[in-house]
């Protein structure tokens, strides 16, 4: 449900798909969802660990994750998340 999908079918403009949960003024991507959005700064840390340069490398390296325990942490960032953003 990020911007940068809903805003395709919705035939907003690439650039005005920004995150509404942050003051970034970032386009609301998966790796501004994942890496970037400090709204979720406490569960990435949980999850990721300290994330202090996000980086494409670090985006791609967690978007690939092959373990099963690497896995179900992006599934439980995902989902705690998920969870987070109904109770605002």
């Amino acid at each position: 449900m990020l911007d940068i999908e809903m805003g395709r079918f919705a035939s907003v403009a690439r650039d005005c798909r920004i995150c509404k949960v942050c003051s970034l003024n970032q386009i609301e991507s998966e790796y501004h969802f994942i890496l970037c959005c400090p709204m979720y700064r406490c569960l990435r840390t949980k999850y990721f660990g300290n994330v202090h340069w996000p980086s494409l490398q670090k985006f791609v390296s967690i978007m690939s994750c092959k373990t099963k325990s690497h896995m179900l942490k992006l599934s439980m960032f995902i989902r705690d998340v998920l969870r987070c953003v109904k109770t605002h």
